[in-house]
């Protein structure tokens, strides 16, 4: 009597093994931000909405480098009924030109209680293609023509109809 021992055939199975970034497939230098992360900068502000503030009322909430790329912003808001805002971005300086009103953030709501847990969502604006841009590029500018720094500001688009309180925290990665 014979044993016989079953064979099997090895299969080939072809797997996809790259570098996302171009810039590190082709063994050149890339940002530090892509290739192995780099240092983070959170920024805190409160803002006090009042009823006497109207549409196109502009709060400046923070000064941020050009280089600076935006990664969350979180909303932690009383119920402040009705009040919508747009984050965007704007020359340094108050009374300094609106580079993009909302750059970050369109029509971010302060309408409803958000607690720690449960932010609202301030970069609502972003999009894929978006996503991971500098503060200079949200802006609309280039390399060439990029400002040293920026505000970031909130812009009333509906008046508050009740007072009341809001933080925001702003998240950045050095790019």
């Amino acid at each position: 009597m014979t044993e016989s021992t079953p064979t099997t055939t090895p299969t080939t199975t072809s797997v996809k093994d790259v570098y996302v970034n171009e810039r590190i497939a082709q063994d050149k230098l890339a940002e530090s931000v892509n290739v192995s992360g780099n240092k983070t900068v959170t920024m805190i502000q409160k803002v006090a909405f009042n009823t006497e503030d109207t549409a196109n009322t502009i709060y400046r909430l923070f000064k941020a480098g050009a280089n600076l790329i935006p990664v969350s912003v979180k909303v932690i808001t009383e119920a402040i009924t009705a009040a919508t805002a747009d984050l965007g971005i704007y020359e340094e300086g108050i009374g300094g030109k609106v580079y993009d009103a909302d750059a970050l953030g369109a029509a971010v709501s302060f309408a409803t209680a958000a607690g720690v847990g449960t932010p609202v969502n301030g970069l609502n604006a972003l999009t894929v293609e978006t996503y991971g841009k500098k503060v200079y590029e949200l802006a609309g500018h280039n390399v060439g023509d990029k400002d040293a720094g920026y505000d970031i500001a909130l812009t009333l688009k509906t008046a508050a109809t009740k007072a009341g309180t809001a933080i925001i925290v702003a998240d950045f990665v050095q790019g």
